[in-house]
């Protein structure tokens, strides 16, 4: 009898935590894929990202902690410059934010 529950405890165990890391694993990859833009907040790709983990943690039954709601405004510095940026090297024009980054203590 115990030895039958061990053997059951081991395998369902062993299933649930597969289950978990093959859940984990989906997620990963759905966050990593291109429509997320890398996540970053030039092409919204933090706000698609941050819509998709607000479904997932829903779809789970997940609920805010503290009547917080799963999502929360924050505020991030980023270089805006107020007009065009040329930058030519040789031959080529430069994009940036793809061919260069600027600095972030770079003034506006």
């Amino acid at each position: 009898m115990i030895k039958g529950l061990f053997y059951f405890s081991c395998i369902f165990f062993g299933l649930t935590g597969t289950c978990q890391q093959d859940y984990a694993k989906t997620i990963l990859d759905s966050l990593c894929h291109e429509r997320y833009e890398g996540r970053g907040y030039v092409n919204n790709g933090d706000v698609r990202a941050a819509d998709f983990i607000v479904r997932e943690l829903t779809k789970i039954g997940a609920s805010p902690i503290k009547n917080y709601p799963f999502e929360q405004p924050y505020s991030l510095a980023v270089n805006t410059f107020p007009s065009e940026m040329l930058v030519i090297l040789g031959k080529d024009t430069l994009m940036p934010g793809k061919d260069y980054l600027v600095d972030p203590n770079s003034g506006s």
